[in-house]
């Protein structure tokens, strides 16, 4: 294949490409009002950004795996969180520290409180390897803008308590930073 044919199908499919990520955005995003500058989540409600609070785990259970394996699993106090979303929401995120990057979870309710499988702990390191149970895995939109902003959509959200986790590395020894919210 010469050069320039090789040339031309590689622009062509890269153009394809950035196409279908373009349509696969909520269109409302375009329009929207810049994310504030101030560190934080937020969401946009009636025209402009309400900022989600954080949730943080009362505990954290240990269940045994594999031999020197345990489940990991945040709990959350209280049965409801108190941000209401639409199941078609935009977000975004300001103030995120480098090679951040968000994981949403459903997360399974009580009377009294949220629980979500948050990863592994082995017993050689201590650590936690973070990655949210599959069974609460929630699939979201994100990308991230040449000032550091991040966008995050979320569609076709079913009825629920979420939780949306920034994860900054692989493990940690504490459960990451998560904001709250419920879609009725």
């Amino acid at each position: 294949m010469p050069k320039n044919s090789l040339s031309k199908t590689i622009a062509y499919f890269v153009g394809v490409s950035i196409s279908c990520l373009a349509l696969s955005l909520p269109a409302r995003s375009q329009n929207l009002p810049a994310c504030s500058n101030k560190p934080g989540v937020y969401v946009i409600q009636a025209g402009h950004w309400t900022e989600l609070q954080m949730a943080k785990a009362r505990a954290v259970k240990l269940r045994a795996r594999l031999p020197f394996h345990d489940k990991v699993t945040a709990i959350y106090a209280g049965g409801s969180a108190l941000a209401a979303l639409t199941s078609d929401s935009v977000l975004c995120a300001s103030g995120v520290p480098l090679g951040g990057v968000f994981s949403l979870a459903r997360a399974k309710v009580s009377k009294k409180d949220r629980q979500v499988g948050i990863g592994n702990e082995t017993a050689f390191t201590f650590a936690v390897d973070f990655e949210v149970d599959k069974n609460q895995a929630v699939p979201i939109v994100q990308s991230q803008s040449s000032d550091g902003i991040f966008s995050i959509h979320l569609s076709s959200l079913a009825s629920g308590q979420y939780l949306l986790y920034l994860k900054q590395g692989t493990s940690f020894a504490a459960p990451p930073v998560a904001f709250d919210f419920y879609v009725p």
